[in-house]
């Protein structure tokens, strides 16, 4: 793997969570990079290409994570734990705070720590204002559980960073991941993966033509059932990110100089109607669909959007990261993987 850290090359990697959504797209970008990559989960299954270690992380003391860093000779960890959907909050306390509490016990301890990179929250910011984008160093105003916690990991690095300057630590804070392997949990993932029930018999990788009547190319097959689908309004402004872009930009924070102790936003830069996003992602499956309101109130308050926007240009200065992947990218690896 090219890149320095601090003059050293980064040639291993320990990815915690790699079993989840983005840690197995962060493992996968280390290991395409020439990087000796560990990836680190409860149940997780090692393969012929796969280095994987099971621990769980949501108990492991420092001393046991330490013993696995150092066993590694790890020049980076990246902390890809997080627990949002289903999850109490209790359970958010433990994976999103507690955690890296742990996980930083155990750097400060280690004469020679790897790099820490922490992947933070969009929802850390709380709401935004329509119009205007988010920068690293506005007010974080969390609204839910989700984004308190992870604020309060992100405190914890930062911290950590500033009272031992042997620790080096950046906070990546990532808007709403989308892509190939969304969680059912979630609400993208939810649709592709009911979509895929009725899908036919293939999703194409990427459109070349707008989906519509007679473009399928799947003529003399059995016309499939329409799929119902019950959603709220949806009446939300987000900024979305392709989960594989997240992935290059943990790589470039990886061995970027100058953002040991500072937070840098990864997202789009733009803010979709998730409404819009939703029916975009529809069409591109070329199923019949129906969608149901839900509490056409859900969504927003009072009819007005909420809007979340990142302010992306520090990402762009200190790693030299812009996201790659447009929207229909993401959608249609999204349909394709579910």
């Amino acid at each position: 793997m090219t890149g320095s850290r601090g003059g050293t090359t980064v040639r291993s990697a320990v990815v915690l969570g790699g079993g989840g959504f983005l840690g197995r797209h962060i493992g996968s970008v280390f290991r395409q990079a020439g990087a000796r990559t560990l990836t680190v989960s409860r149940n997780a299954a090692a393969s012929a290409t796969v280095r994987a270690a099971a621990l769980d992380l949501s108990t492991a003391p420092p001393e046991r994570l330490a013993e696995l860093l150092a066993a590694e000779r790890a020049d980076v960890v990246v902390n890809a734990v997080g627990r949002v959907w289903g999850a109490s909050d209790a359970e958010m306390e433990d994976a999103n705070a507690r955690l890296v509490r742990r996980l930083a016990v155990c750097l400060t301890a280690m004469e020679r720590p790897p790099r820490l990179i922490q992947l933070g929250s969009i929802h850390e910011y709380g709401p935004g204002t329509p119009g205007t984008a988010l920068a690293e160093d506005g007010e974080a105003r969390p609204d839910t559980a989700y984004g308190r916690t992870k604020l309060l990991g992100t405190h914890t690095v930062l911290d950590t960073v500033r009272d031992h300057p042997h620790v080096e630590g950046v906070v990546l804070r990532v808007a709403n991941a989308l892509g190939p392997g969304a969680p059912r949990g979630s609400l993208f993932g939810s649709i592709a993966h009911r979509l895929a029930e009725g899908a036919r018999p293939q999703i194409p990788a990427r459109p070349t033509v707008e989906p519509g009547p007679g473009t399928g190319g799947d003529e003399g097959l059995p016309e499939p059932a329409t799929v119902v689908l019950t959603l709220p309004a949806l009446r939300v402004c987000r900024d979305f990110v392709d989960v594989r872009d997240v992935a290059d930009a943990v790589l470039a924070a990886a061995t970027a100089t100058e953002v040991s102790g500072r937070i840098v936003n990864i997202g789009s830069g733009r803010p979709v109607l998730v409404r819009q996003l939703v029916e975009r992602l529809v069409a591109l499956s070329g199923l019949p669909v129906r969608i149901d309101p839900a509490g056409e109130s859900g969504g927003a308050g009072g009819g007005a959007a909420l809007w979340q926007q990142l302010d992306i240009s520090l990402a762009h200065k200190l790693l030299d990261w812009s996201p790659r992947r447009d929207p229909d990218e993401s959608l249609c690896a999204l349909l394709a993987a579910a």
